[in-house]
């Protein structure tokens, strides 16, 4: 039963895909706050306008096919820090600083997505720099899915404030390379065999 995660609002928001994920992924984010200020200081607030200065209020959850099993963590938050170009932009038009938290949740099956065991170490580890995604975009037969929303939405305790029906939409700018959200911030991946994966 998920603890930080609303179970309703998790499985009416998400893809069938996502629905057998929700316990690690809520284990995950209870494992995260305790170990980051920055991302229980986004879970406890997530009405509050964050700073963009430095990072995009972001909060990453994968799950990954590794051989036929699941493993799961949270993708670092260097992945959203503010680089030259970033800008922000309000719904009046004008460059914002400031932004509401934001869940975001992976699902990775394609192997040639999958990043060697040492690689996947560096890309869990606390304060690690992600290396550049060099994998051609045309050898992947199944991209990764991701859902975004405001963090209020899913959140237990604050998701039942949005019970009436709406839409969640993503729009991504860029080539077919390049990572949603932003190029060049992905785990360096390496093609390995396995066997689909089960859910259990």
């Amino acid at each position: 039963m998920a603890n930080l995660i609303d179970q309703d609002a998790y499985r009416r928001h998400t893809a069938k895909e996502f629905h057998p994920h929700l316990a690690h992924f809520d284990a995950e984010l209870e494992r995260l706050i305790r170990r980051s200020p920055a991302h229980r200081s986004m879970v406890e607030n997530p009405f509050a306008m964050f700073s963009i200065t430095h990072a995009f209020p972001v909060v990453h959850l994968v799950a990954m096919c590794r051989n036929g099993g699941w493993i799961y963590y949270p993708a670092p938050q260097t992945m959203y820090t503010i680089r030259d170009g970033h800008r922000t932009v309000s719904s009046s038009g004008g460059e914002t600083r400031g932004a509401q938290p934001i869940i975001r949740f992976e699902i990775v099956t394609d192997q040639v997505l999958v990043p060697s065991k040492e690689k996947l170490e560096l890309f869990k580890s606390a304060g690690a720099s992600a290396p550049e995604f060099r994998t051609p975009f045309e050898a992947v037969a199944k991209p990764a899915q991701l859902f975004s929303a405001p963090l209020a939405i899913l959140k237990k305790g604050t998701a039942g404030r949005f019970r009436q029906p709406f839409s969640l939409y993503q729009h991504v700018f860029g080539g077919g390379h390049e990572y949603p959200s932003d190029p060049g911030v992905r785990a360096v991946p390496t093609h390995s065999a396995g066997s689909p994966c089960r859910h259990f």
